[in-house]
């Protein structure tokens, strides 16, 4: 029999033995992995089967911020449940564990956690506990920085965040989705952690704004906002804020996307409003703002939208798509400017501007769906919508690709209208000649007033007051050009030949038209599509020729002067054509005398011939039915009838200055004889009188 000592011994033993399990166990338990893929730590299971009390620390290390999720708690008052970090700040679970399953840790750092289990009665329990990345929340940072730090307080929603963060910090949010509508009182940034597609704000009912912005200098970026979807909801509002900043958000599915009402100063950037029940971009009494690089389409009614809002500055933004109107300024929007923006394919019109809208200027508007970049100003109100199926080119013209459909809002609507083109958009085409026309809706038609090129600035211009399709024409030019023959002296000098080749039919109908060019691209002929062109042997016409004669067929008609230049040979010599070939010849103005106008002249059987020649700018043009020399001179002088003016009686001097003996008039006939008859008819009288006096 065992003595007293023995079985203290035993029992010690025991106990050791007991003790030295239940911790094996719980070491072994504690092994951490990180799941990459559900964002958590597994593996901290902690069981505990002993009786009595019973307090056990493990420690996590982490580079991540955590939550602590408990799977089946402590069941007593009297257990706990703790975290503790390598900083010594403790957060409690609280004394009554039971039905816990989110355990917040109010410190969010990385680094190394102690987690404490403590069991203080004498029934066997367990508690299983997970370490947790966390999947959404927020957090502040006191510092002014982004550094996740000892300073950093989380809170499971971002409504809580700023509601506990003082004026002037930086709260960043989790990625995840959240549910809230967000008021923003105080100066702060609010961004998320990752980005827009990853940190999802919606409405938490759809009758409430997402973000409602009161406050000025505040930021919002990286968020996708949405839901709100009631009438007159918005997505991010900012209501009587100044000098804030909204940027990479993504704001769909609500009434209105991003809405600044009373609101200057602001910037917003690289916003995405989408699919909005009404506009995606709108401006309501704010001024001052700057839209750059947003995208607005594809929404129910309006991309971009300016009512009573002037001085905003819109740059480099896209409103397309959108079922009613792109851009739209309405209700005196003045002094706006915009640059580089695109609007197309929307419903009604890509541009909008009301007739109480004054002084806006547009650059650099890319419109389709042929692609046509269009800078203007405008008055009285404006409406601008891209080409689908533009219309047929005018006989002899080509189009640069580039059509523009222009709509007045009042009578006294107007639109000074540039249209850009690049060097490959007028390959083909005499640059020179291109001019703005007019669709009248049954014909293309120069647009009258000021009208033409800048080819140094690659643009057409012209100012607009009749409304309708809106191109630029021009031209083609020659397919075929060749080599240059010198000459000299005041006959015209030898500048080339020009050669270039007609597509016929059998007929000698021109298959599709052609121009040719002189050597010099001064001197074009065109001869239009379905025309019946033949030789002088009556063949279908092959081929047209320009050249430059040395000299003159015969000497220039009196009455006009020749410059010494601009004379060229048609040929072949004798062709003919069923309906007029145009004849075009390009001048310096400085080469005619003043007061002068150009005239083209035609030599043929043996004499000179004015042709009815239009002078628009520094080019003639008249229509031939055949081929013959075509030379461009000077018309005489038009000396203007002087006015009448009384001629002043002179006043007598006492030695009256000698004038010229002016040369004598021939007088009346007959009146000599009439003088000698009348003398005669007196002496005969006379000499009757003293006859009878005898």
């Amino acid at each position: 029999m065992r003595t007293n000592k023995e079985l203290v011994s035993i029992v010690l033993r025991a106990i050791l033995v007991i003790s030295l399990f239940a911790w094996i166990t719980c070491v072994v338990s504690a092994e951490i992995t990180y799941d990459e893929t559900n964002r958590c730590i597994n593996g901290t299971n902690v069981t505990v089967n002993t009786t009595g009390a019973f307090n056990r620390s493990y420690n996590v290390t982490t580079d991540i911020p955590l939550w602590f999720q408990i799977n089946n708690s402590l069941n007593t008052t009297a257990d706990s449940f703790n975290v503790t970090n390598e900083t010594g700040l403790t957060t409690n679970g609280g004394s009554d564990m039971s039905n816990v399953s989110w355990f917040w840790v109010n410190a969010g750092l990385a680094g190394t956690y102690w987690v404490n289990v403590t069991n203080n009665n004498n029934t066997a329990e367990y508690v299983n506990f997970t370490v947790v990345y966390s999947a959404k929340g927020a957090w502040n940072d006191t510092n002014g920085d982004t550094v996740h730090n000892a300073n950093e307080s989380f809170w499971e929603n971002i409504q809580d965040t700023i509601d506990n963060t003082n004026a002037g910090s930086t709260i960043v949010v989790h990625d995840g989705t959240y549910t809230e509508s967000v008021n923003v009182s105080k100066q702060l940034t609010i961004q998320s952690e990752s980005d827009s597609a990853s940190t999802i704000v919606n409405a938490s009912v759809s009758t409430t704004n997402v973000f409602n912005v009161t406050a000025d200098y505040v930021n919002i970026s990286g968020f996708t906002v949405q839901n709100a979807t009631a009438l007159g909801m918005i997505g991010i509002h900012l209501n009587n804020a100044e000098h804030c900043n909204i940027s990479g958000n993504i704001v769909t599915n609500n009434f209105f996307g991003i809405f600044l009402n009373s609101s200057s100063n602001n910037t917003l950037t690289s916003n995405t409003a989408d699919s909005n029940s009404d506009s995606g971009i709108f401006l309501l009494n704010s001024s001052n703002n700057t839209l750059t690089s947003n995208t607005a389409d594809s929404n129910t009614n309006l991309g971009i939208f300016l009512n009573s809002s002037s001085n905003n500055a819109l740059t480099s933004n896209t409103a397309n798509s959108n079922s009613n109107i792109g851009i739209f300024l309405n209700s005196s929007s003045n002094n706006n400017t915009l640059t580089s923006n695109t609007a197309s394919s929307n419903t009604n019109f890509d541009f909008y501007s009301d007739e109480n809208s004054h002084n806006n200027t547009v650059e650099d508007l890319m419109i389709s769906s042929y692609l046509t970049t269009i800078s203007f100003t405008y008055g009285d109100g404006i409406m601008i919508k891209g080409v689908t199926t533009p219309n047929s080119d005018p006989s002899g013209k080509v189009n640069i690709g580039k059509f523009v459909n222009a709509t007045n809002v009042t009578a006294n609507s107007w639109l000074f209208l540039n249209v850009s083109y690049s060097a490959a958009d007028v390959s083909g085409i005499i640059e020179s000649t291109l001019k703005m026309y007019k669709w009248s809706g049954t014909a293309w038609g120069v647009v009258s007033g000021v009208n033409d090129v800048n080819e140094a600035g690659n643009y057409v211009y012209a100012n607009i007051t009749s409304f309708s399709q809106i191109a630029p024409f021009g031209d083609p030019t020659p397919t075929a050009a060749a080599a240059r023959i010198v000459g000299g002296g005041r006959a015209a000098p030898s500048l080339g030949l020009g050669e270039t080749s007609v597509s016929t039919e059998s007929t000698g109908e021109v298959t599709s038209t052609v121009a040719a060019l002189s050597a010099d691209e001064k001197a074009v002929v065109t001869i239009y599509k379905e025309t019946i062109a033949k030789d002088a042997g009556g063949n279908p016409l092959t081929k047209v020729t320009v050249t430059s004669p040395s000299e003159l067929p015969s000497a220039a008609p009196s009455g006009v002067y020749f410059v010494g230049k601009y004379v060229y040979n048609f040929g072949p010599e004798g062709a003919t054509f069923s309906k007029p070939v145009e004849i075009s010849i390009t001048f310096d103005p400085a080469d005619f005398p003043a007061g002068t106008t150009p005239v083209i002249h035609t030599y043929e059987a043996g004499a000179w011939k004015a042709l009815a020649t239009t002078v628009v700018g520094n080019k003639a043009t008249a229509q031939v039915t055949h081929f013959s020399t075509f030379v461009l001179f000077a018309g005489e002088k038009v000396t203007p009838t002087p006015t009448p003016t009384a001629t002043p009686t002179p006043t007598p001097t006492a030695t009256p200055t000698a004038t010229p003996t002016p040369t004598p008039k021939r007088g009346i006939p007959g009146f000599e004889i009439a003088v000698f008859a009348i003398a005669g008819l007196l002496v005969v009288a006379y000499l009757v009188l003293r006859r009878r006096k005898a």
